[in-house]
């Protein structure tokens, strides 16, 4: 690998990181609630519960996330990083899909290690990198960066998506299927924002930062609008609404 590709999958790397980051915000506060469930020996439908409370929560994020990086990452990473770097987009996005499944599963994580049935789990890691491992070496060198993006992203679609949700719903004894229903359905807001916005690029191409900027900006309205509307449960609602009246407070008393 050149130095250039490394450069590239360096700067996808960039911002799956900081995808991961934002995320994993949330699941630390909820943490410990799943810890007291298991500890406390009360029903696994606590647990559940608690995953798609949470899981929702994350994906709102997540979905805000991806869906937007789908619209314009692409154009991002060029006024960032400059010509030259656009499969960067397509490194990141590879990867940043699969590794979603996790991180708006947290719970699940915390629930499986307060049990202290996370030998299986490890083991299942260890299996994703061997395939990673293996099916990148023998990828790279005729489909580059490309290819190795998409032996990280099947590695751990199999291995997060498919195992370990298995074993949690059948081992575990979590609801996956519930969670699941949860996540397709409140999926409509950000497949539907993302198609829309791709064709309305099409016709207005976006030709300076500035206007990127003015975009994102208008689909971060639009998607908390829509979600607000079609996604959102009262208890979300609720949340929000909350936060903004702590923000407000704070902004009042530092005034």
């Amino acid at each position: 690998m050149g130095s250039v590709q490394v450069a590239i999958y360096n700067i996808g790397g960039t911002f799956i990181s900081i995808f991961q980051n934002i995320t994993s915000v949330i699941s630390s506060v909820f943490s410990p609630q799943a810890s007291t469930i298991v500890f406390k020996n009360k029903p696994i439908e606590e647990s559940t519960n608690l995953m798609i409370k949470v899981g929702r929560i994350q994906y709102l994020i997540v979905g805000l996330i991806l869906s937007g990086f789908v619209v314009f990452g692409k154009d991002f990473l060029i006024y960032w990083a400059g010509n030259g770097y656009e499969d960067s987009y397509y490194v990141a996005l590879l990867t940043m899909f699969p590794i979603a499944i996790p991180l708006i599963q947290n719970i699940a994580f915390s629930t499986t290690l307060a049990m202290n049935k996370i030998t299986f789990r490890s083991y299942v890691y260890i299996f994703i990198a061997l395939i990673n491992v293996i099916s990148t070496y023998l990828v790279l060198p005729y489909f580059g960066i490309i290819g190795a993006a998409v032996c990280t992203a099947l590695s751990f679609v199999i291995g997060q998506g498919v195992v370990l949700n298995i074993y949690y719903h059948y081992v575990i004894k979590l609801d996956m299927i519930n969670f699941w229903k949860n996540i397709l359905y409140m999926s409509f807001v950000p497949v539907l924002m993302s198609i829309i916005f791709s064709v309305i690029l099409i016709s207005f191409p976006i030709k300076s930062f500035f206007q990127l900027f003015e975009f994102i900006i208008l689909y971060t309205i639009l998607y908390c609008i829509f979600s607000w509307i079609f996604s959102m449960n009262e208890y979300e609602k609720k949340l929000i609404l909350s936060c903004i009246n702590k923000a407000k407070i704070r902004l009042y008393n530092k005034n």
